[in-house]
């Protein structure tokens, strides 16, 4: 078995999987991010689920890319540079597993569709964890198939397949998961880039999340760029919750890693606020597919998704609407539905690649296998 570590090499994580794939036996090949093509070697035409990821990427106004026209050139050359080295292996295409990191990047997307063109069995992707763990966080992954950020026009989740937690699994436990969000909660767990940088003496706490208020509703944006946005969600979603934000006079708490204005009729909670002092004063909050739906979990709030998550369904999350009473609705915040869903996500999904990496390998073939399955 070749496993290949293709992109975002200079990752932690990735760097670590790496390691410890070769220190486990299996031979790793690593492959940068900016591969060339081979001399003399014959170009390919690019798919054309690439080329609409690539017009995806433009429409967008990703900054780091200039007209179309050069974000096409890009897109051939990745495409063609990946596809040249995978046609060049000499072990079977079938014993092959490809692993990217995240695969959000329009580098890690040209990656996974030569993978595809070239036969290879297995494509992978992995990523930090969701939540953090009391283990160092470069020792996690979170296994990922490389379905995970398809864009999909029908709203047909492969994240629900992917993840098919049903309330009987055996493994779930309720009871160590509530005493790892007692731990998430006393220590105010959450991505580095979450935590605060204003402090809550500093905070002058808005009308809108003031006690008396019986909606205390706060809207989370998110980077426009990233893998959640671009390959996930309809313009349709993003007007919905805006709009929703206006129906419940939300306040809007703008993505730590950018500048950005609230939308027309929101007020807006400054961006170094951390999650933790956002969340203690609210009582629901509004989303496009966050990671903050996840921590809303874990202060047992309603939480409503706008488009598509791993984490929204029954039981988990309201259904998208502007009928802002139905968001309190009990059934839509059940807490036995999310210790069970959180408890199998924890443990069917956070690998630590230091323990076995073996069982992380096989792990990641296991999830891939799930959401390749018929439904």
């Amino acid at each position: 078995m070749v496993i290949i570590v293709c992109v975002e090499s200079l990752v932690p994580g990735m760097r670590l999987f790496a390691d410890m794939a070769n220190h486990s036996g299996h031979p790793t090949v690593i492959w940068n991010d900016n591969l060339e093509l081979l001399p003399n070697a014959r170009l390919e035409p690019v798919p054309k689920e690439c080329v609409s990821v690539v017009q995806r990427f433009f429409d967008l106004k990703h900054e780091s890319y200039g007209s179309l026209d050069h974000l096409e050139a890009c897109c051939n050359t990745h495409y063609n540079a990946y596809l040249q080295r995978m046609d060049g292996l000499t072990t079977p295409k079938e014993q092959v597993i490809l692993v990217v990191w995240g695969s959000v990047s329009l580098v890690s997307r040209c990656a996974i569709y030569a993978a595809k063109t070239a036969g290879i069995g297995t494509i992978l992707c992995v990523e930090s964890p969701l939540l953090p763990e009391q283990k160092p966080r470069t020792s996690w992954i979170v296994t990922l198939d490389a379905t995970y950020y398809e864009y999909n026009k029908n709203h047909e989740n492969p994240l629900l397949r992917y993840f098919p937690i049903g309330f009987g699994d055996p493994i779930a436990d309720i009871p160590a998961m509530e005493e790892y969000r007692q731990w998430w909660l006393t220590n105010k767990q959450t991505k580095p880039y979450h935590r605060e940088r204003v402090t809550d003496d500093e905070f002058c706490i808005p009308e809108e999340l003031q006690p008396s208020n019986p909606y205390r509703v706060v809207t989370f944006g998110q980077i426009y760029y990233d893998a959640a946005r671009m390959f996930q969600v309809e313009q349709g979603d993003l007007d919905l919750m805006i709009e929703a934000s206006r129906t419940a006079g939300a306040v809007y708490k703008p993505h730590p890693l950018i500048d950005e204005s609230s939308p027309p009729g929101l007020t807006v909670v400054p961006n170094g606020l951390s999650i933790h002092s956002v969340l203690k004063h609210a009582n629901c909050t509004l989303t496009i597919n966050s990671n903050v739906g996840l921590e809303t979990f874990m202060y047992g709030l309603p939480v409503v998704a706008f488009s598509d998550a791993i984490y929204r369904g029954p039981g988990l999350t309201a259904p998208p609407s502007l009928d802002v009473s139905d968001w309190y609705d009990p059934l839509h915040c059940d807490y036995n539905s999310r210790m069970i869903w959180l408890s199998v996500l924890r443990q069917r999904h956070h690998v630590h690649v230091e323990d076995n990496l073996d069982a992380a390998i096989d792990r990641l073939v296991e999830g891939r296998e799930i959401a390749n399955a018929p439904s």
